[in-house]
């Protein structure tokens, strides 16, 4: 991303993503609220668009709505937001269809004077759907802002990949996960003493595997669960019951945040945390840049075509792999392992075949951190 301008009320920036031969402008908004300044301000983007030929995504708080069905709970006149309707319709601009909730904003009164908006919109150029014709937004439930978190899907739902169990910190909050363990370490037993940790950290791993998927479950989906919640709560706005059932879920929806903190805090591997704000944001956006290393998004050719699909890329790969191993096998000769000179005294093996003492071990392990 490269800035483009900068202002009390709109940010520009041009986007490089696929395909990279096409930028698209990306402008995060925050519209102003009377009327007169509203025309003023719509009239300075139709400038800043005449300049600008390519993809064109404009998202953010409008503080208007596009139609009088995005309002509910006061009778506010359509023609103070005309200006930006206009505008819109000069420009060639089209609504991004949108998922979840049908308001983005509410003012948390009670019912009967409580107030919804769609405030928080995105719309798009003819030139930007060709780049993303399947693009669409989705309204989250609001939790701690007046305004739902508001997500932009480019190109449908995301590819999943199964990852294998790992024990969190988060888990050990579960009083449950202590049983599992001491039940694993109780049972069985066996004179060698490497078998029998080798045993018991299997039935740890896979006591804890099926603890976690018939139990305890991931952290996510109870936050999925309330969210939901809260989109029935929200969406039905005149029950009184639904409004304080509203706040309670609230209430468990923060407790889960602030486990869901813990969780990615562990896989950031920062060993820094003070008590205050909440910031899994930041944790999680290291977490992905850590994995971002590990990822290849797109390859060049030997021909300069750029190739972005996971498929395309995983078979190159295996071509590439396959000519390189195709030659045929050579015979090695037994007495291969007498060219290379020993570099490891008959002492120093002796020391790694070694099992530790129980004072080494326990040094290691208080030698750790608290993840």
């Amino acid at each position: 991303m490269e800035p483009v301008s900068i202002s009390k009320n709109l940010i520009s920036y041009l986007v490089f993503s696929n395909p990279m031969s096409s930028p698209w402008l990306l402008s995060a908004i925050y519209g102003l609220v009377r009327s007169m300044e509203k025309r003023i301000f719509w009239n300075s983007i139709h400038k800043e668009m005449d300049r600008f030929n390519g993809g064109w995504l404009i998202m953010g708080d409008f503080n208007g709505v596009l139609y009088r069905e995005d309002r509910h709970g006061n009778r506010e006149e359509i023609y103070s937001f005309v200006h930006m309707i206009n505008a819109m319709d000069n420009l060639g601009l089209v609504e991004l269809p949108s998922q979840g909730l049908k308001y983005s904003w509410a003012n948390g009164r009670v019912v009967g004077h409580e107030i919804r908006a769609k405030l928080d919109q995105a719309v798009a150029n003819s030139n930007w759907w060709n780049l993303f014709p399947n693009a669409d937004m989705k309204i989250l439930p609001q939790n701690s802002s007046d305004h739902s978190l508001v997500i932009l899907n480019f190109e449908g739902c995301p590819l999943f990949i199964r990852r294998p169990f790992h024990f969190e910190a988060i888990c050990a909050r579960d009083r449950r996960s202590h049983w599992v363990v001491e039940h694993a370490w109780a049972k069985g037993f066996h004179a060698k003493p490497s078998t029998r940790l080798c045993r018991s950290l299997f039935r740890t791993h896979r006591g804890l595997s099926i603890w976690n998927k018939n139990q305890f479950g991931k952290v996510q989906l109870p936050i999925k669960a309330i969210k939901q919640a809260l989109v029935d709560c929200q969406a039905n706005s005149d029950d009184v019951d639904a409004w304080y059932r509203d706040k309670d879920l609230r209430c468990q929806l923060d407790e889960l945040l602030k486990r869901e903190e813990l969780l990615w805090f562990q896989k950031a591997k920062i060993q820094w945390l003070l008590e205050g704000n909440r910031c899994s944001r930041f944790f999680f956006m290291t977490t992905m840049i850590h994995r971002k290393s590990n990822r290849i998004d797109y390859l060049k050719l030997d021909d300069g075509e750029w190739i972005y699909s996971r498929n395309q890329i995983g078979n190159l790969f295996t071509t590439r792999f396959e000519s390189i191993f195709d030659t045929p096998l050579h015979p090695l000769p037994f007495d291969l392992i007498a060219i290379v000179d020993p570099i490891i005294t008959g002492e120093e093996n002796s020391e790694l075949l070694r099992i530790p003492s129980w004072d080494e071990v326990r040094d290691v392990v208080f030698s750790m951190g608290a993840f």
